[in-house]
This record gives structure tokens, sequence and C-alpha cells, in this order.
């Protein structure tokens, strides 16, 4: 295993020195404005509610995440869940994540 924990871009070709380990989001891309209103919806900076749904979502004590256990499918996130993930494929969401849109401004 090699000891290099950074990546370069794929669209900026910058040589990032570190895989980011989280990431954070306004609200989850599924969220619809129209949630606020409802009863049984709720978003704020700690948590996300969306019509009561069961998301197998497992709390944590306070000031940790919740674990959130994924159906178990053969999409490739609910596989590398069960069986661990490649640095390659950390590296492939980073660039994913990071430089995302930036394509469609060049």
């Amino acid at each position: 295993m090699t000891s290099d924990l950074g990546f370069t871009g794929s669209c900026c070709r910058t040589q990032h020195p570190e895989l980011p380990m989280n990431y954070t989001a306004d609200a989850p891309a599924v969220w619809d404005p129209a949630f606020a209103d409802a009863d049984d919806c709720l978003l704020s900076s700690d948590q996300c509610v969306m019509h009561a749904q069961q998301s197998h979502v497992h709390t944590r004590p306070a000031g940790e995440r919740p674990y959130v256990e994924l159906e178990p499918t053969d999409r490739p996130l609910a596989v590398e869940q069960c069986t661990g993930i490649t640095p390659g494929s950390v590296r492939e969401i980073a660039a994913a994540v990071l430089h995302f849109g930036e394509s469609e401004q060049r």
C-alpha cells in the first residue's frame, strides 16, 4: 500500500495533498423546498427528516455522525460499504465532489 494519500483533480489537474474524508451539503439532493412546510419534514444544519421515511439511519452519541446503512444491492456504494473502499475509489469520489460542475464551466 502506498503512503501517497493525495490525488490529481481530473478537471483542474492540480495535485491535492490529501484525500478529503467527509463532505457536506446544504441539503440532500432529494430535498424539495416544498417539504419545509410539511409537519413530518425538517431541515436544519444538524438534521434532515423527509416524510418520516425510514433511511436505515442509526443514531450515535451526541457529536457523532449517524451511521447510514444502505440497502443490500450490487450498486458500488453499497458494495463498498460492506467490503471496504479502495483508495482509488476515494480519489474518484473526491475529484467528482470537489470539482463538480467545473467541466461545464470550461
